[in-house]
C-alpha cells in the first residue's frame, strides 16, 4: 500500500477527483451520494475559511478523511484506482513471470547446423512468438487507457509507488514504439486512428498470419526431415 506521505494540496486534489467520480454515479447508491456531498463540503469549508488557524485545522481534518477513504477504496468500486485499466495486461505479464518463461540459452542454437530446415524453423518460432506476445499486449492496451493512467502520474505522482509509476511508464513506452512499428509495416493510418473493431481485426489478422507461417515452417521441416531419412 502507498505510504501516503503526500502534500495537503495533492491530497485535496485527489479528494476533488473522488467527489467528481462519485457525483457521476447514475445509480441510486445513497451512500456514494452522501460521501460525495460530505467530502465536497469538507473541501469547500477548508478552501474558503479565512482564518489561517482554522483553515489549517480544516485542511488537516479534510486530508485525514480523504486518506482514510483512499485506503479503503477497494470497498468503494466507483472510485477509480491507478492501474485499474491495465489489470488484464498486468495479469498476462505476471503469468509469464510466474512460469519463469525464458528462452533457451542462445549458445544452444550453435549446435544446430546452419542454413538448414531446423535453424529456419527455430528462428521462425522464436521471432513470431515474440511478435505474438507483443500483439497480445497491444490488444489489451490503447491510447485512451494509457492516457488515463498517465494522468495519475501527472496529477497524483506522490500517491503512486515507484513500482506503479514504472509499470505505467514502461507500458506507455512499449505501446508507443510498437504502435508505430505496426503502422509503418502496414503503411496505413495509425492503429489508434482505427475503430475498436478494425483495431482488433488488424491485430487478430497479424496473429493469424504469424501462426500460419509457423505451421508452414513446421510442415516444411517435417517434409525435409522425412525425405532425408529415406535417402
Amino acid at each position: 500500500m502507498e505510504q501516503l506521505k503526500q502534500s495537503e494540496e495533492e491530497i485535496i486534489k485527489l479528494g476533488k477527483k473522488i467527489v467528481s467520480e462519485l457525483e457521476l454515479d447514475s445509480s441510486n447508491d445513497t451512500l456514494s451520494r452522501w460521501m460525495a456531498h460530505y467530502l465536497s463540503e469538507l473541501i469547500y469549508n477548508a478552501e474558503n475559511e479565512e482564518s489561517i488557524k482554522v483553515k489549517k485545522r480544516l485542511e488537516k481534518e479534510c486530508c485525514e478523511v480523504i486518506i482514510k477513504l483512499w485506503k479503503n477504496r477497494d470497498h468503494v468500486p466507483r472510485i477509480s484506482q491507478p492501474l485499474s485499466n491495465l489489470k488484464t495486461v498486468i495479469n498476462l505479464l505476471d503469468s509469464l513471470k510466474e512460469k519463469k518463461f525464458t528462452l533457451p540459452d542462445s549458445r544452444l542454437f550453435d549446435i544446430i547446423p546452419k542454413n538448414n530446415s531446423w535453424e529456419k524453423f527455430v528462428k521462425t518460432i522464436k521471432t513470431s512468438s515474440d511478435a505474438i506476445l507483443r500483439l497480445c499486449i497491444l490488444a489489451l492496451t490503447n491510447k485512451t487507457i494509457l492516457s488515463k493512467e498517465n494522468e495519475w502520474v501527472k496529477n497524483f505522482n506522490e500517491m503512486l509507488t515507484e513500482d506503479k509509476k514504472n509499470v505505467i511508464e514502461r507500458l506507455s513506452s512499449f505501446y508507443n514504439i510498437n504502435v508505430q512499428l505496426i503502422s509503418s509495416e502496414n503503411n496505413q493510418d495509425p492503429i489508434d486512428a482505427l475503430s475498436d473493431e478494425d483495431r482488433y481485426k488488424l491485430i487478430f489478422n497479424k496473429i493469424t498470419d504469424l501462426i500460419t507461417n509457423q505451421k508452414e515452417q513446421l510442415d516444411l521441416l517435417k517434409d525435409n526431415v522425412l525425405k532425408s531419412i529415406k535417402i
